[in-house]
């Protein structure tokens, strides 16, 4: 397998994106904007990137596709919201993202089909902060995460063709206690999460959510 690295850091002002061909490599340097990138996700299977980019400043992160070979870096949200860089999905066909576009406060969860990069569609609307955290396998589906707090979040599944959701975690506004799951990843078989969690515990333990027997 490829033993290549895609790493930001910083030489001049700002963070940029580098790339390291192999271990003990030299560092490539393949960005070069005023704005601090923020973070950057390979696209599987293919040449390109996307990556989070402080545009403008003040906290106006915008997301952006980089092909390398092509020289080419294409905008791909508002240029006024703020958006928080997501992930792929496994093939590379969709990214995910969150996204204040719709009032200026609420991040709901969007997604874009790799083929139309300016058709981006609100997967779910939400009251607060919720992110992608990863794809099931057949990329039917996305596991959130909702954020009330460090120590509170919530765990959702989401349909991406009809946005239907299935919570998985207890609310602890209906008795259960109040609990941190992140770090929420799928099964190479789809059918199990795996997470992090304070459950129980004074420390974050990692855990195995089966799908089919909940």
């Amino acid at each position: 397998g490829r033993r290549e690295l895609i790493i930001t850091t910083r030489f001049a002002d700002t963070n940029q994106i580098h790339h390291v061909a192999f271990p003990g490599g030299a560092r490539t340097q393949w960005t070069f904007l005023t704005d601090r990138v923020l973070g950057v996700a390979p696209r599987p299977g293919h040449g390109q990137l996307a990556f989070a980019a402080d545009e403008g400043g003040a906290e106006n992160y915008q997301i952006f596709l980089d092909d390398p070979r092509a020289g080419t870096i294409t905008r791909i949200t508002d240029g006024r919201s703020r958006n928080v860089l997501a992930r792929w999905s496994n093939s590379g066909a969709f990214l995910a993202w969150s996204s204040n576009a719709r009032n200026g406060k609420d991040m709901d969860l969007y997604v874009m089909d790799a083929r139309d990069p300016k058709g981006a569609r609100r997967l779910k609307e939400v009251s607060g902060e919720s992110a992608v955290a990863d794809w099931s396998p057949d990329e039917r589906r996305v596991a959130a995460v909702e954020w009330i707090s460090i120590n509170e979040t919530y765990v959702h599944l989401i349909d991406v063709e009809n946005g239907r959701t299935e919570t998985l975690t207890p609310r602890a506004s209906a008795g259960a206690p109040t609990v941190a799951y992140i770090d929420v990843r799928w099964s190479k078989d789809g059918k199990s999460l795996y997470w992090t969690t304070d459950l129980d515990s004074e420390f974050r333990r990692l855990v195995r959510y089966d799908l089919v027997t909940k």
